[in-house]
């Protein structure tokens, strides 16, 4: 236990700093787009919310991809590998890690929207009073628990398949690109790059089918089961990938820096 946790501090690092970094500029964007908006007469009371949510899909964005690399750098890093952990825990240790600063800039930008909402209240609660009124699907505080907990539940399975199935594809290349001459490897990395462009539009289209479900889920017209049964598919999804993503790891990925 103790190395696995010496292990998360390791690989925490860094990650911790380009999180930070990326969170910076947000703020930095945030401010100068809030300001923009006052010095031009736009200014209102859901400016500096509209200005957190302009931004929060290019940091999550971001944050994203360069977890993504630090995450699949990890593997094939000496001084990572040659930790004393197993492939199962070394992989779970970076598997924690990226989750938990994902995690961190997801909070952030969390805090940054409550701040942004209570600062818009007065418009927001006008808003939600009428969509409230309207809405039949979610009256009582268990209705509210069940669906939060379903959507916490979903967004984390999204995320473990995309991140197993990114590691997939980087595992694969990095191993058949082992036996290949170079002019096949360039041509074999080509076409993986292309069915891993291909997977993410189906991921993508994937969870945005689940999106419209939930949202027949919030007027009324919708069972939670079947989200739990999608969330239930992705399970297993993510457990093959990580199995063969194991598998990989252990028998043929070397380090090279």
């Amino acid at each position: 236990m103790t190395n696995l946790w010496s292990a998360i501090k390791a690989m925490s690092g860094s990650r911790f700093r380009q999180m930070n970094q990326i969170l910076l500029i947000d703020l930095i964007a945030i401010v100068v787009t809030t300001l923009w908006s006052a010095v031009t007469g736009h200014f209102a009371d859901l400016t500096i919310l509209q200005s957190v949510s302009g931004w929060a899909f290019v940091t999550m964005a971001v944050s994203f991809v360069m977890l993504a690399v630090a995450s699949e750098r990890a593997f094939t890093s000496d001084s990572l590998r040659l930790m004393p952990l197993s492939d199962g825990k070394f992989y779970f240790a970076n598997l924690v890690t990226s989750f938990g600063q994902l995690l961190y800039v997801w909070v952030a930008q969390t805090i940054m929207t409550a701040i942004g909402v209570l600062l818009g209240w007065s418009t927001i609660s006008r808003e939600l009073h009428g969509i409230w009124s309207w809405n039949a699907g979610l009256q009582t505080p268990g209705d509210l628990f069940q669906t939060g907990a379903t959507i916490l539940v979903l967004g984390f399975m999204v995320w473990l398949v995309i991140w197993s199935t990114i590691s997939l594809a980087h595992l694969a290349t990095n191993v058949i690109t082992r036996f290949l001459p170079q002019f096949r490897q360039q041509v074999v990395s080509f076409v993986l790059y292309v069915a891993i462009i291909w997977l993410t539009i189906r991921l993508v289209s994937f969870v945005g089918g689940l999106v419209a479900k939930f949202s027949s889920l919030l007027i009324g017209q919708q069972d939670l089961g079947q989200l739990w049964i999608a969330i239930l598919s992705l399970a297993i999804i993510s457990a093959l990938e990580i199995a063969a993503n194991l598998f990989m790891l252990k028998k043929w990925v070397e380090t090279v820096h």
